[in-house]
């Protein structure tokens, strides 16, 4: 699957971006500047894509690959988020609205939006939050992502795209690349003041409440949201094209008559028995395009029956072998 994972080399994107890539994806990775401690991991990305991303044209040059899914994680942290109002609906904002108009003219795939708990705000001790909780957020930051799940809402119900919403908790664990601006967060500033001064304080009388989640677990319930296998006709060619370079696609301008829509949901089978497809359309057109190879499919053996199914009917009822309610005479 081609994945452009935008703020790859962010605290969560560059764990993203390489997590995605080991498990075989094609990863583009879309960033801000490029680190000179990210070497080994660049190798890993199928391309990199460097600017700032609130130029237009930088989108535009991230989405020219036929990009499947976009896994978006832009945005200022909570303190930068607070300053000037301009530059955080530019950033915060400005950058998805920007990237899902362009993809949405382009036919776009799947975005997964990585959201904050913060736009449910200020919640009592003791209140457990649900995913239809009240959402009224405190600070600039759980506003601008309250702003960015509307805007994925928008192009859902009007654009007909699939949008995803996961908002995220306080995640901990050490960033790919220590430049991240990350050490503040709850779990690694308590680690850090332990560590150097031997002493952990408390800006609080203890009782307030948090939940976590280590990065490794965000990167694997992404990878299951961009695994889902329902997939357009349009992107499933693009998918084949890939592995026949010479190969062109041609869309009908008229209807051949047979629109049905199967959009499948696996849920049950997931929570019932954990089940989870272990290959991928990517898995099954290699497979076909190695068969192909070894059987030496050409244009004769492609146009006998064997590989036309009402071919093979018309020959069969031809012949006195089946009748045409299709039983064997």
């Amino acid at each position: 699957m081609n994945i452009l994972v935008a703020g790859a080399n962010g605290y969560l994107g560059g764990r993203i971006s390489e997590y995605l890539a080991d498990s075989g994806h094609s990863v583009s990775a879309l960033v801000h500047h490029r680190l000179n401690n990210a070497v080994e991991w660049e190798k890993k990305m199928d391309s990199i894509i460097e600017g700032n991303a609130v130029d237009k044209d930088v989108l535009v040059s991230a989405l020219k690959k036929g990009i499947d899914t976009i896994i978006y994680t832009i945005s200022f942290d909570h303190n930068e988020s607070g300053k000037d109002p301009f530059k955080t609906l530019a950033v915060n904002v400005g950058i998805l609205w920007q990237l899902m108009d362009i993809y949405s003219k382009n036919g776009g795939g799947k975005i997964i939006y990585l959201s904050t708990q913060q736009v449910y705000g200020r919640f009592k001790l003791g209140v457990t939050l649900f995913e239809d909780s009240p959402v009224v957020p405190a600070n600039s930051y759980g506003l601008t992502h309250k702003y960015c799940e509307d805007l994925c809402s928008f192009y859902s119900r009007e654009k007909n795209m699939e949008t995803i919403c996961l908002r995220i908790s306080n995640g901990f664990g050490a960033p790919l690349f220590p430049s991240c601006n990350c050490w503040w967060l709850v779990i690694m500033d308590l680690c850090k003041t332990a560590f150097k001064k031997g002493e952990i304080r408390l800006l609080s009388d203890g009782s307030p409440q948090r939940d976590f989640i280590r990065i490794d677990d965000i990167c694997r319930a992404i990878s299951l949201l961009a695994d889902d296998q329902n997939e357009k006709a349009k992107q499933i060619a693009e998918k084949v094209r890939k592995y026949y370079p010479d190969c062109k696609i041609t869309i009908s301008k008229k209807d051949a008559g047979d629109t049905r829509d199967y959009n499948v949901s696996f849920d049950k089978l997931n929570k019932v028995l954990g089940f989870k497809c272990s290959w991928t359309l990517k898995d099954g057109i290699e497979e076909l395009r190695t068969e192909y190879d070894n059987v030496m499919l050409d244009k004769e053996k492609f146009e006998h029956r064997y590989y036309t199914r009402l071919k093979q009917v018309e020959h069969l009822m031809q012949n006195n072998i089946i009748d045409k309610s299709l039983r064997r005479m």
